[in-house]
Parts: C-alpha cells; structure tokens; sequence
C-alpha cells in the first residue's frame, strides 16, 4: 500500500508582511481601532452584552425611507420596522444579508434609492422568503445581523480570548504585535497627515511594544514578532 506524503503546511511561525491590514486599520473611526487583542475583547464583549437576538415574523417586519426626500443623504436613509414600534438601521453586511433572504440583489439594491428598496425588501421577505421567521441581532438602534432562525452565531469575545491564550507564547499583554506593527506604520506615514491624538496613539503603541520586549529579553525569550526557535538560533551563532 502506497503511502501518501506528508501534508505540507505553511511556516506560521515567520508571519507575514501584510501592508493591507495597515490600510484598513487606519481607515476605520477612531472607536474601531485597536492596540490590543485586550482592548478589542473588551470592545466586543461589552457590545455583546448590550445586544439584543430574538426571532421575529417576516410579516411583521417592514422597511421604512423618508417619505419626501429632500437631500441625497434622505435618499438612502433606510430604516427597518419590527414590533413594538422599534426602529433598526441596518449596517452594510447586515443590508447584503436582509436582501439574501428576500431573495433580491444587494448590489442592486444599493444603486437605487432606499424609497424604492424599502418596498421592494418589504415584499420580498414577506412573500419570496419560504421561512416565516428570522432572527435578528441588534444593539442599540443598530442591526447587527439577520440570518435563518435556526442560525447560531458564534461570540466574537470567545474567538478573541483563544487567540488571546493562543498569542500568549508571544506576548506579555495579547496584542502588542499589533500595536508594534501599527506603530510603525504611522511612524511612515508623514507627520503633516496625522493628528495629535493618531502620533499620540502611535508614541503609546511603540512605548508598550519596546517595554514588552526589554521584559522578554531580560527572561531570555525572543522579542516581539519572532519565534523562540529563530531567537535561540540567532542567540547561538
């Protein structure tokens, strides 16, 4: 019987450089940007336990565009209507997801005015959706999600707290390869372009970052972003 080679995987390890996530991260408000693994779950968890899932008739769910727009801004204002009078903004995934379920063309949709959307929406999760349910995740004003009633949804904060105990070879505090790789992105970019609180942010990030490796040199482990096995090779020769 011939056996098969070995699966071969990639070298984690070495990481690496992916200047795309630099991007996205300094796109985002300054309430989604992160230094930490720690303060993210804490961002996460927090929300978490301010939002609301519950399970919900399609035919009391109702899309709602102002009347008589008077701005462009009014024109893809789109709110949805569910019992008790409650009031829910979708955001962009949550959108794509309520147009998958009415069966309709999301990035149609979000060509066309939300008065035209709002009814078209309406009828297509009253009428071309099979189920009679689905389930909705909001926080605050805010629609997080809508899926089958049946879906299961994992917790953000669980996911991040194993990355957390995962990173924890690597890390004092989780997160600081993050805040290392981010405080040298903004060190790049030009002085001109940020704001007091961004080069602020950015001091903060590269302090704790040399902090953590003056602690793991002093217990003779390998700094931020290397593995162990390549410091204690690089210690020997």
């Amino acid at each position: 019987m011939q056996q098969s080679a070995a699966y071969k995987v990639g070298n984690f390890g070495k990481g690496e450089v992916r200047t795309d996530l630099s991007r996205q991260w300094i796109a985002r408000p300054s309430d989604q940007r992160f230094l930490s693994l720690t303060d993210l779950h804490a961002s996460v968890s927090a929300r978490a336990d301010a939002s609301v899932e519950n399970r919900v008739s399609t035919r009391n769910i109702e899309f709602i565009a102002p009347g008589n727009p008077a701005t462009i801004e009014e024109t893809h204002d789109l709110s949805v209507g569910l019992d008790g009078g409650n009031i829910a903004h979708p955001t962009h995934w949550s959108f794509g997801q309520l147009c998958t379920l009415a069966k309709a063309p999301a990035g149609h949709y979000r060509t066309l005015p939300s008065q035209i959307v709002a009814d078209a929406l309406t009828y297509g999760i009253r009428y071309n959706r099979e189920a009679e349910q689905v389930k909705l995740y909001r926080h605050d004003e805010q629609l997080l999600a809508a899926t089958g009633p049946d879906y299961g949804v994992a917790a953000v904060s669980a996911i991040l707290a194993a990355l957390a105990a995962k990173a924890s070879t690597y890390l004092v505090g989780a997160g600081v390869v993050i805040a290392a790789f981010v405080a040298t992105y903004l060190r790049g970019r030009s002085a001109g372009k940020q704001s007091a609180e961004t080069r602020q942010k950015a001091k903060e990030a590269e302090a704790r970052a040399n902090e953590i490796d003056r602690i793991k040199r002093a217990a003779g482990a390998a700094p931020v972003g290397m593995p162990d096995d390549e410091y204690n090779r690089d210690r020997k020769s």
